[in-house]
């Protein structure tokens, strides 16, 4: 049957019964928000068709011919951080360089989960870095549905690789480009002595094209066939990276556990090698010797490390993506059109948005911000519920108040509608979207008790509360701090924001043979903890659901 896309000028003669989110993005590649994977729950693959009608794409089977309006994506100029203080890195200079580090370059990559990034680095230093959002996202903003679709065949799994092999090629091609036009310097493919790799145990393995069962069930477990040292030439890559010599060195970071991979070991390489760069391999910065460090990558995954005299513990939490603004209504990454702070000024909610762009939707850090602000309002409850219109006090400035409205919920399903907060427009923040806010602060909050719970302590014994992440840098600590992400036991002064980490410790192990070792050890050191196997897990985890200062 056909199926006409005006905006894409095309018809397509497709099989009955066919999803029409699949007919768009195996014709016309990512056009479609698809947050949930497919499983309709996000809402973000509306499409308009001839008749009118609004309809979910990944819900809409093919089966009459159809007019079908998909819009391109506006290009949007992100803020999404793939930057990190330079004391993360400034100790390169005195590490021992790879052999071939003096004629050849390297490329440094961070397979972020929304976003990848990449640096070219020349001995010590880094002559350009380029970021992209990472096409797998097509397949669902978080790693199960990842893992689910790659699992379904051998044919998608590969898919899931061509697509993150495509994006390296191009990315070092878009670094070449950007250090010609900064100093007119000339590299090429062959020049590239050396590629490094970190992301989550997922994505290293979807790079990889490895089978992914072992992620799906109980145990939940690596591959067994994830090692850390390839080259450009070997089978696993399919020929994705054949723009390379065969024989470039592949370094893949080496992970802690089925979801503390190898974005954490590289974000602990990065943290530990700033500390300290005269140490000893087998006797890593014993500068902890006395005191409590906690990391937390604040992402999806919600990785955390805690530092204690007597080792290090790490987890990994379910916290979604809905801090990157997936699985929530008018949800986005901080960018052209996104809130990215929302404070109260003399009882009036006051919304800034991303260098005064046209409002398009709300980022992470302003959805935390609001929250906040309208539980300190009395307009949310500890429990996550919106109040009523008819619930909300008088004594609440008429400007917030009258914010609380019941909307319909889309055009597809016009007879239902939802409670939410009206910020401008179409642009508004419902009920379920803050339940989606609250599972994910609820995960991380989980963890970070049980952590400390493990290693015997409160909060306040911590030294540091380091946060990773481009997320992180636009979060207020206080806000944070009434809602229960960050324990209100640390001073501000204590919370240090460290942008990628994982980027700069790839940046490490690209320029040094001696940083890649103690990466290795690094993650050798660490003791991985299942949290779903603590005694008191449920227990901690109901209570963390509630919205209170901790």
């Amino acid at each position: 049957m056909k199926i006409h896309f005006p905006n894409q000028k095309k018809t397509l003669d497709v099989p009955e019964k066919t999803r029409l989110s699949d007919v768009i993005r195996e014709n016309f590649g990512p056009l479609l928000q698809m947050a949930c994977g497919g499983g309709g729950s996000c809402g973000k693959c509306v499409v308009r068709l001839g008749d009118g009608r609004y309809v979910r794409a990944c819900q809409t089977v093919c089966d009459s011919e159809m007019t079908v309006f998909v819009e391109t994506p506006t290009l949007r100029r992100s803020a999404i951080l793939t930057s990190f203080p330079n004391s993360l890195i400034e100790g390169i200079a005195g590490e021992e360089p790879w052999e071939k580090a003096e004629s050849s370059f390297s490329i440094a990559f961070d397979l972020g989960t929304t976003t990848l990034a990449a640096s070219i680095i020349h001995r010590e230093t880094v002559l350009a870095t380029v970021s992209r959002p990472n096409p797998q996202i097509q397949f669902g903003a978080d790693v199960i549905s990842r893992i689910n679709y790659g699992n379904e065949s051998l044919v998608k799994r590969n898919v899931l690789q061509t697509l993150l092999l495509r994006a390296v090629c191009a990315m070092a091609k878009e670094l070449f480009a950007n250090v010609a036009q900064e100093s007119g310097l000339l590299i090429s493919y062959d020049q590239i002595d050396r590629l490094v790799f970190a992301g989550n145990t997922t994505m290293e393995e979807t790079l990889l094209g490895l089978d992914l069962t072992s992620l799906a069930s109980v145990p939940f477990e690596p591959s067994k066939e994830l090692n850390t040292e390839y080259s450009a030439g070997d089978s696993v890559w399919n020929g994705g990276l054949d723009k390379f010599l065969p024989e470039t060195k592949v370094l893949v970071f080496p992970v802690i556990g089925a979801f503390v991979g190898g974005d954490i070991s590289s974000g602990i390489l990065a943290i530990h090698s700033s500390f300290s760069t005269e140490t000893a391999i087998d006797g890593i910065d014993r500068q902890f010797d006395s005191d409590y460090d906690f990391f937390l990558d604040l992402g999806t995954n919600g990785e955390m490390v805690l530092e204690t005299p007597e080792g290090r513990l790490a987890c990994a939490t379910a916290a979604g993506p809905c801090f990157e603004g997936a699985k929530i209504s008018f949800g986005m990454c901080a960018g052209t059109g996104a809130i990215i702070s929302c404070e109260n000024k003399n009882g009036r909610p006051s919304f800034e948005t991303f260098e005064n762009s046209r409002l398009e939707g709300i980022c992470g850090s302003a959805l935390i911000d609001l929250t906040a602000e309208l539980l300190s309002l009395g307009l949310l409850t500890s429990d996550g519920r919106l109040l009523e219109p008819e619930e909300v006090s008088l004594d609440v400035p008429v400007d917030w108040r009258c914010r609380i409205l019941k909307k319909k919920l889309d055009s597809e399903n016009s007879a239902k509608e939802t409670l939410c907060f009206q910020i401008a427009g179409k642009i508004h923040v419902t009920q379920e979207d803050f339940r989606e806010l609250q599972l994910a602060v609820g995960a991380i909050r989980t963890g970070i008790r049980l952590l400390l719970a493990k290693a015997g302590i409160s909060a306040s014994r911590l030294r540091t509360f380091r946060i990773a992440g481009g997320f992180g840098k636009g979060l207020r600590v206080r806000n944070a701090q009434k809602i229960g992400l960050i324990p209100a036991s640390i001073s501000e002064s204590a919370v240090h924001f460290l942008g990628n980490t994982s980027l700069a410790g790839t940046i490490w192990a690209a320029a040094s043979g001696r940083a890649w070792e103690r990466a290795a050890l690094l993650a050798k050191e660490t003791l991985c903890i299942d949290l779903a196997q603590e005694e008191n897990f449920s227990d901690v985890f109901m209570d963390s659901m509630f919205w209170e200062e901790f």
